[in-house]
């Protein structure tokens, strides 16, 4: 098992990530990621996620569904986040004009709108992941494990995309050039970590990790 691997507990909050290839007649492929929020009902004495209960579970007992094999859980530690309040979030979280929940259609997404339940100050700079390039990479498990790591860690990159968003939307007055920049700068970081969350995908599907 990686280095990398935090174990989950009873009761954190994860996020399912799904990654799926669309097929459209006439058009190329394309691939599309779903990332459902749940609740960990049960993990393994190692700390895997055995079953959870979705957000769009609404009955009164709610049923355990254990994740499928092609999916990626992202543990967020109760301790780091508002379980409760972010669950009543995705909850709310519909399709417009159903009351269907609707997953969010990217961990940046899922990122952003989980930001406000995090247990730290909402106006606290994200500090930088610490970095993992001296885990040593021996096999496909451990890259797999990095690939994770690197995914969760895009969270801080999507921070900085936004505050660059909020900047060149402000009131300074900005020339067109500088703003047409910080605008190009906050898509690339938006892009980056959409790039680098879809990598272990990659693995899992060429590689059955």
């Amino acid at each position: 098992m990686s280095s990398d691997f935090t174990p989950a507990k009873r009761g954190d909050l994860v996020a399912i990530v799904t990654t799926e290839r669309a097929f459209y007649i006439g058009q190329p492929s394309t691939e599309r990621t779903r990332v459902e929020l749940a609740i960990v009902r049960s993990v393994s004495r190692e700390g895997v996620v055995k079953a959870v209960r979705y957000a769009w579970d609404s009955s009164p007992v709610g049923k355990n569904a254990l994740p499928d094999r092609g999916q990626r859980t992202l543990v967020i530690g109760q301790d780091r986040i508002d379980v409760e309040a972010a669950m009543a979030m995705a909850r709310a979280h519909t399709w417009p004009g159903h009351s269907t929940v609707k997953p969010f259609d990217s961990i940046a997404e899922a990122t952003a709108a989980l930001r406000p339940y995090l247990r730290t100050s909402a106006h606290a700079t994200p500090a930088r992941p610490a970095a993992i390039t001296d885990v040593p990479v021996t096999g496909f498990a451990e890259l797999a494990g990095v690939l994770d790591q690197h995914a969760a860690d895009c969270g801080w990159v999507v921070e900085r995309s936004d505050r660059l968003q909020e900047i060149a939307d402000g009131d300074l007055r900005l020339t067109p050039r500088l703003r047409a920049a910080i605008e190009a700068a906050a898509t690339a970081c938006a892009l980056a970590a959409d790039t680098v969350t879809l990598l272990p995908g990659a693995l899992r599907a060429d590689l059955d990790v």
